[in-house]
């Protein structure tokens, strides 16, 4: 296994652990997970306590397989608030991968991780690759004055985030919402991926492009809906890009 560091997680500060409430559909027509923390604690332990945290509720047995023909095995966990790959060595501590531009994938249990700007999770395999990104993004910020009152405020910089490049900026005592996020990404059989969207698509089979362009037309895709992409998935399978 390549040398890892130790990633030290966001943190705000918070006196009640986060709680998980369930948002009115998003855009992309799906119930998404909303996780609130609120000032006293550490962003990490609140939404590890709710299991937010990270893509399993366990660090599970896993596979590193880089570039050059190396590979490593390890008990890993995907992190969904900072991005990374995490595992647990010997001594108990929580390191993430690095020398992440050298990895051609980590597999978890039944799951396939490539790295492309960040970690994909393979949905489905044909003569394309469809993956997502799942993550946790900070969706809203709320300042607790005097007598309780809250009030609302834009998101900005003041976020905390530490990680091996030290510590960035210092989060404000505010009430921080997180939600869980799902984008989808389209590649080729080099690995070469882009983000899902009709641009991309029609690039990726340019050699069906009449065909692409009439389905698109009749059945309007969402991107970041589930169901069409599936529904998308299905069409693409019977082409050849």
């Amino acid at each position: 296994m390549r040398t890892a560091f130790l990633l030290l997680l966001a943190f705000a500060v918070s006196i009640v652990k986060a709680q998980e409430i369930k948002s009115p559909e998003d855009s992309s027509g799906h119930n998404v997970k909303v996780y609130k923390v609120n000032p006293g604690e550490r962003v990490s332990d609140a939404l590890l306590s709710n299991g937010g945290l990270y893509q399993y509720h366990k660090f599970m047995q896993g596979e590193v397989f880089y570039k050059g023909g190396n590979y490593g095995s390890g008990v890993l966990n995907y992190n969904r608030l900072t991005g990374e790959m995490q595992f647990i060595d010997p001594k108990g501590d929580t390191l993430t991968l690095d020398n992440e531009k050298e990895i051609e994938k980590v597999v978890i249990g039944p799951d396939t991780f490539y790295y492309s700007q960040g970690y994909l999770q393979k949905v489905v395999e044909f003569s394309s690759t469809v993956a997502k990104q799942t993550y946790l993004e900070l969706s809203n910020r709320e300042k607790v004055g005097a007598f309780g009152t809250v009030a609302q405020n834009a998101i900005d910089t003041h976020t905390t985030i530490v990680t091996n490049q030290g510590f960035k900026s210092v989060v404000a005592q505010e009430i921080l919402t997180y939600r869980e996020k799902t984008i989808y990404f389209i590649g080729d059989r080099y690995g070469h991926f882009k983000l899902l969207n009709k641009k991309n698509v029609l690039y990726l089979y340019s050699k069906k492009e009449k065909e692409v362009s009439a389905y698109l037309k009749d059945n309007p895709v969402n991107f970041q809906k589930e169901a069409d992409v599936q529904r998308l998935i299905e069409f693409l399978k019977d082409l050849k890009a």
